[in-house]
């Protein structure tokens, strides 16, 4: 046993330093160990929140970003239709204007035809009446000249 002392006993190394048992060495080793693993747990715990918090957040901000660029788009929108409708409208109230313009142009025309028209009629029947009248007097010295071709004879020779 005491061989067996000796050997659980502390010695000393080749430099006649005390050989220190290393049990203890170890359990501190051990506690180090368990603190560092509990301290990465608690750091992973830390990250995993602030990342659920930087998620969050940037989720939150990207939901706000979309919903003012879909309110921007929708505006966009608007103004285009709106420019359309006046654009439209001018166009319309262009092709009013252009076909007011036609339908004054034709009137002019329609109604020029119908004075040249009217005076047409007007001259021809003044022409008419003028031949009725010429073909009356035509009629009327034809039947006088009869008149007197019969009668002339009978009041020269006297009877």
């Amino acid at each position: 046993m005491a061989a067996l002392k000796n050997t659980m006993a502390p010695h000393n190394d080749r430099r006649q330093q005390p050989i220190i048992d290393p049990t203890l060495n170890v359990k501190e080793l051990v506690e180090l160990e368990r603190r560092h693993h509990v301290e990465m747990a608690a750091a992973a715990e830390k990250r995993q929140d602030d990342l659920r918090q930087l998620a969050e957040h940037y989720t939150e901000k990207l939901a706000s970003e979309r919903l003012r660029a879909a309110e921007e788009a929708k505006h966009a929108e608007a103004g285009r239709i709106d420019s359309l409708l006046v654009a439209n409208t001018n166009s319309v109230a262009l092709a009013l204007a252009k076909q007011e313009a036609q339908a004054q142009a034709q009137d002019k025309r329609i109604a020029a035809l119908e004075q040249n028209q009217y005076q047409g009629v007007g001259a021809s029947g003044q022409r008419t009446e003028g031949r009725q009248q010429n073909q009356w007097l035509i009629g009327l010295i034809v039947v006088i000249a009869i008149f007197l071709a019969n009668w002339l004879p009978h009041v020269l020779s006297g009877k």
